[in-house]
C-alpha cells in the first residue's frame, strides 16, 4: 500500500523513466550493433584471415584479401573488418566509401592519410626502402618536399619528352629478342619486361643505362630486390613479436639492401663527378634532386630513398603489367588482330611518335582492361591520422585504424563491372570507368602514383614495337619455373578469367602473369633499327 496519492505517481513516474530507459538502451544497443563494421565472413575450414588469403591468393599473396572481400563481404553494405598479420582491418568494397577516403586525403585538408603505424613491418620499411614517395607517410614534411620537386617532370607534358629516349630503350629490347628467335629459343616474357622497364626508368630518369640488355646474368638491383621481398614472407609465419630472434633472415635483409644502396650511391657518385648526364635537352631527376633547382633541394637520404622508389616501383609494376597483357593477347587472338591492325594504321612500320599515343585508343583499351583484371598493386592502405573519424554517415573509425582499399576487389566487383567482371573485354572501356572509384591501377588524389604517365606511355612504346615486329606462340604445355606457380585456364580460380594457362610468382611485389613464347617475325616488319651506341655511364 502506498503512503498517499504522490508517493504512487512518484513510484509510477519513476517506473515509467526506468521503462523509457530501458527501452531508449535497446535501441542504443540496436543502433550500436547495426553501425557494428560486420566481420569478413571466412571460407569453411579456413582458421584465420591469413590462412585464408594464402588459399585465395594461390597466383599472388596480395590478390587473396581481395577475392576473400568479394566472397565474405555484403555487397549491400560494402564494409567489413578483419585481422591480419595480428592487425585490425577494416576492409572497403564500396566505391562510394573508397571515394570519400580518396577525396578527404590529409594533403587535401582531410583526415584521411597514408602511414604504415601499425603495422609490423613499419620499423623495417625505414631501414629498407627509406621513405620515398611511394613508402612516406602523408605526415611525413619530406614528402610534400620531395612531391614538389618531382611533380613537374613526372607531368604527361614531362613524360612526352622522353619518347625518344623510350623508343631507344624498346629498340635495344626488339635486337635482344631478334637474338632469341634467330637461336630458336623460348623466352619468358616477364624476365625481358623487367629488363626494359629497369633499364628505361634508369636512362629516363638518371642518365645511367644498367646493361640491362647485355649478355650475362640479371642486373643485380632486381635480384637484391627480390630477396628482399622473399625474405619478407618468411617473416609472415612468425610471430612478429619474435622477429628480433631471425638473425640469419635479418642479415640477408641487411646485406641485400646494402646491395641495392650501392647500386644507388654509384649512380649518384657518378652524376656528382659529371660520369653520366641526362639524355634529352631537359634535366632529368636526377639533376632536378641534386640542384635544387626548383627551391627545394633535397638531402642525401632522401635523394636515396626517391631513387630507390623510382627503380622499384617504376620498374616492377610496369613489367608485371606489360607481362600481363602479352598473356591477354595470346589468350585472345582476335584482340591481338585488332591491335596489329590498329598499329598498323596510326604509326605503319615508322617510328612512334608523341602524337600517336593518342591515336591508339583500342591499344587503351587493351591496357586498361589488364590493368583491370591484373592490377600489379593489388591494395592501398589509408586511416584516419588525427582523429575519429565517420565513414559513410555511419561508421565509426578510430583513429589509426587500417583501412584497406582493395583494388583487385575494386576491379573485379559484378555489382560494379557487371556479370562478365571477370572476363577480358577490351570494348567495355569505349563508355569509361562505372564509377570514379571503381578503377584505380595508380590509386587516386593527392598520393596517387605519380609515375602514372611514365608507366602508361612506356608501355604503349613497348606495346607497339612488339606488336610492329613479332608475333608470339606459347607451348601447349610447360612446366613452371622453380618458384613459380601454374594457373591452368580450366582451374576454378573464378576471378579473373584467363583463358589460357599462366605463371604467377606468388611472393612478387607487383603482380603480373607470365609465360613462355616462341617468337617468330611478323610479316611486314619495319626495317631493322640499331639503338644508338651506349654512352651512358653504367652502374
Amino acid at each position: 500500500m502506498f503512503d498517499s496519492r504522490k508517493d504512487a505517481l512518484s513510484l509510477a513516474v519513476a517506473a515509467g523513466a526506468g521503462i523509457a530507459a530501458a527501452v531508449a538502451l535497446r535501441r542504443a544497443l540496436r543502433r550500436k550493433d547495426e553501425n557494428a563494421i560486420p566481420e569478413l565472413k571466412l571460407p569453411a575450414g579456413s582458421w584465420s584471415m591469413l590462412h585464408a588469403m594464402f588459399k585465395a591468393g594461390r597466383d599472388n599473396f596480395n590478390y587473396g584479401t581481395g577475392r576473400l572481400i568479394l566472397q565474405g563481404c555484403d555487397p549491400d553494405v560494402g564494409i567489413c573488418h578483419g585481422v591480419s598479420f595480428g592487425v585490425d582491418l577494416v576492409l572497403l568494397r564500396d566505391p562510394d566509401l573508397v571515394q570519400e577516403v580518396l577525396a578527404k586525403n590529409h594533403q587535401a585538408g582531410g583526415g584521411y592519410g597514408k602511414s604504415f603505424r601499425g603495422s609490423p613491418f613499419d620499423p623495417m620499411i625505414d631501414t629498407t626502402f627509406g621513405r620515398g614517395l611511394f613508402f612516406a607517410e602523408d605526415q611525413d614534411t619530406q614528402w610534400g618536399k620531395a612531391h614538389r620537386v618531382l611533380s613537374k617532370p613526372f607531368s604527361h607534358r614531362g613524360i612526352l619528352q622522353m619518347v625518344p629516349i623510350m623508343c631507344e630503350q624498346a629498340d635495344k629490347l626488339v635486337v635482344a629478342l631478334d637474338r632469341e628467335m634467330a637461336q630458336g629459343n623460348t623466352i619468358y616474357v616477364y624476365d625481358y619486361m623487367v629488363k626494359m622497364a629497369l633499364e628505361t626508368i634508369a636512362v629516363c630518369s638518371m642518365g645511367t643505362s644498367l646493361n640491362c640488355f647485355g649478355e650475362g646474368d640479371a642486373h643485380p638491383f632486381p635480384v637484391a630486390f627480390q630477396k628482399v621481398t622473399d625474405t619478407f614472407f618468411e617473416l609472415v609465419a612468425i610471430p612478429p613479436s619474435l622477429w628480433w630472434m631471425c638473425f640469419r633472415t635479418l642479415g640477408r635483409i641487411r646485406k641485400n639492401v646494402q646491395a641495392m644502396n650501392g647500386i644507388i650511391e654509384e649512380i649518384v657518385q657518378k652524376r656528382v663527378r659529371g660520369e653520366t648526364r641526362a639524355v634529352g635537352k631537359h634535366p632529368d631527376l636526377l639533376d632536378i634532386m641534386l640542384s635544387g633547382e626548383s627551391g627545394a633541394k633535397l638531402d642525401s637520404e632522401n635523394i636515396r630513398s626517391q631513387i630507390l622508389t623510382f627503380l622499384f616501383a617504376g620498374h616492377d609494376s610496369t613489367a608485371a603489367a606489360m607481362s600481363s597483357l602479352i598473356v591477354f593477347l595470346q589468350a585472345n587472338p582476335e584482340v591481338e588482330a585488332k591491335l596489329v591492325e590498329e598499329v598498323q594504321r596510326v604509326v605503319g612500320g615508322g617510328e612512334v611518335e608523341a602524337h600517336h599515343l593518342s591515336e591508339l585508343t583500342y591499344l587503351d583499351w587493351c591496357m586498361k582492361e589488364t590493368l583491370r583484371l591484373l592490377p600489379p598493386a593489388a591494395s592501398i592502405n589509408r586511416m584516419p591520422l588525427t582523429e575519429d573519424m565517420l565513414l559513410g554517415g555511419r561508421w565509426k573509425l578510430k583513429r589509426h585504424t587500417f583501412l584497406q582499399l582493395d583494388m583487385f576487389a575494386l576491379h573485379m566487383d559484378p555489382q560494379t563491372w557487371g556479370p562478365d567482371a571477370a572476363r577480358f573485354v577490351p570494348e567495355r572501356w569505349a563508355n569509361g570507368p562505372p564509377h570514379p572509384c571503381s578503377y584505380l591501377p595508380f590509386a587516386a588524389g593527392p598520393r596517387g602514383c605519380i609515375g602514372k604517365e611514365f608507366s602508361l606511355i612506356e608501355q604503349k612504346i613497348v606495346a607497339v614495337k612488339l606488336l610492329q615486329n613479332f608475333a608470339m606462340k606459347s607451348p601447349a604445355a610447360w612446366t613452371p619455373r622453380p618458384g613459380s606457380t601454374l594457373i591452368k585456364a580450366c582451374e576454378p580460380l573464378a576471378t579473373p578469367i584467363l583463358g589460357i594457362d599462366a605463371e604467377f610468382s606468388p611472393r612478387q611485389s607487383f603482380v603480373g602473369a607470365s609465360i613462355p613464347v616462341l617468337l617468330q617475325a611478323r610479316q611486314g616488319r619495319p626495317g631493322h633499327r640499331v639503338p644508338k651506341p651506349n654512352v651512358l655511364g653504367g652502374a
